[in-house]
């Protein structure tokens, strides 16, 4: 299950993020279930018809309900909820309450926070407090920039 919130198309990291969830579906082989706007399903469906994986959309944009995934999530599924920053195009007030929906209605799932590149984000003002952190994350990055340099390839 992949959650996206509204107007995450208009976000600098859309291509990059989406990039990644896909290369997530296409070497697991796991059907990939896109929550997102009418029209970031629809701009998802047109990537998805020149690149298929095994996907499904569905309309999802009242993020005011979020607690309905719960009802929806099986205990075997994996989730990947895209985040924002606060004042970001995509940003969401309900996004704050993610952590402590996690820690009480997912508790048996798998999930992925993905905080995308956003404009006036700056490497600087993101804080990371273990150092062991920083290396991995930088060959995770390299990683990406290959995978998306190859999507957009084909």
């Amino acid at each position: 299950m992949v959650i996206i919130p509204k107007h995450a198309e208009i976000e600098i990291g859309f291509s990059e993020w989406l990039a990644k969830v896909w290369n997530i579906g296409r070497n697991t082989g796991a059907k990939m279930i896109f929550y997102a706007s009418p029209k970031t399903t629809g701009i998802i469906k047109e990537i998805h018809s020149r690149h298929p994986i095994d996907a499904e959309f569905r309309v999802f944009d009242d993020w005011e309900d979020f607690l309905i995934v719960s009802r929806l999530i099986k205990q075997d599924d994996g989730l990947i909820i895209v985040m924002s920053r606060e004042k970001k195009p995509s940003y969401q007030t309900k996004m704050k309450s993610i952590p402590e929906y996690l820690n009480s209605y997912f508790v048996s799932n798998s999930f992925i926070l993905i905080y995308p590149m956003q404009t006036g984000v700056l490497e600087e003002n993101i804080d990371l407090t273990n150092a062991s952190l920083i290396e991995p994350m930088e060959k995770i990055d390299e990683i990406g920039k290959i995978i998306a340099r190859l999507f957009r390839r084909k």
